[in-house]
């Protein structure tokens, strides 16, 4: 079946997790001119949430303060204001938030979706958005319109196409065997919840690498009251800073980059060794738009 869309300027945006939704929320809240919106989304359970901040993810943090989390730019405080009107119905975690917070990812969850929803219900007549729950597995660009295949066999026809897919799964590292990779007892992907359910509370588990990955897989075995012991392996052998706290000292102002990555990576180590007495967190917040 196949639809077309042409009596207004028609856009398809392909991930309906957190940059799908924000671009979604922003056309729904600031388009002035007649727009059908098409936002595609394979999993029901990540609509307007994604990976990231999915409802399983109770345990996993934000890296980034609460205060510093707005999904509006000339609002920073919408995300804490949000939940300060909600944080009732969050009483079972028994936990303390204020705006330094690093808040529970399904939280923020709740709040891109709360404010999606709330868009979508607002929206002016002459914006028509459409959220469908199927996947996306081919788009091709003839003339001035682009063809999206759909799983289910619908092909859309539209004006405008955004690719919010977010990041891919890691690639198997090269050194495992294929006898390694077909067994059942590997795990390719740490944020697909449904293969942890093969794990036994008392196995002993490896896991490569002891980045923030490894942190999210942590936090995972422990919402399933995982007890048996745990093995990181890792070339460095390191594991993430705890962040800093905030100090009163104020970066100078980040340097004009000109778009040439070696320069412009030169400029900025300069600007951090400049200010090397100001906390991470500072700078961080510098660099943020």
């Amino acid at each position: 079946m196949e639809k077309n869309h042409y009596s207004r300027t028609s856009v398809a945006i392909i991930g309906g997790g957190l940059s799908g939704s924000l671009l979604a929320i922003k056309l729904l809240n600031q388009t002035k001119i007649p727009l059908q919106i098409f936002l595609i989304e394979s999993a029901k359970k990540r609509y307007g949430r994604g990976v990231a901040y999915s409802p399983n993810s109770i345990y996993q943090k934000l890296n980034v303060t609460a205060k510093n989390m707005s999904l509006f730019e000339d609002n920073p405080m919408h995300f804490y204001d949000w939940w300060k009107s909600r944080n009732r119905d969050y009483f079972y975690l028994q936990e303390k938030f204020d705006e330094n917070s690093f808040f529970p990812r399904f939280i923020y969850g709740d709040y891109l979706e709360a404010n999606l929803n709330f868009y979508a219900n607002k929206k002016p007549e002459f914006i028509d958005f459409l959220p469908i729950n199927d996947e996306a597995v081919d788009a091709t660009l003839d003339s001035s319109r682009w063809s999206i295949t759909l799983a289910s066999g619908t092909i859309l026809h539209v004006q405008l196409l955004v690719l919010a897919t977010g990041n891919i799964p890691p690639a198997n590292p090269s050194y495992l065997s294929k006898e390694v990779l077909e067994n059942k007892r590997y795990l390719d992907n740490p944020w697909n919840d449904s293969l942890f359910e093969t794990i036994n509370a008392k196995d002993n588990i490896g896991i490569l690498g002891s980045g923030l990955s490894m942190v999210d897989v942590l936090m995972t075995l422990k919402r399933k009251d995982f007890d048996g012991k745990i093995v990181s392996f890792s070339r460095s052998g390191k594991f993430p800073l705890v962040h800093e706290a905030p100090t009163v000292q104020i970066p100078s102002q980040l340097p004009e980059f000109a778009g040439a990555l070696r320069s412009d990576l030169k400029m900025f180590r300069e600007w951090i060794n400049q200010n090397s007495e100001v906390s991470s967190a500072n700078l961080i917040s510098a660099i943020r738009p």
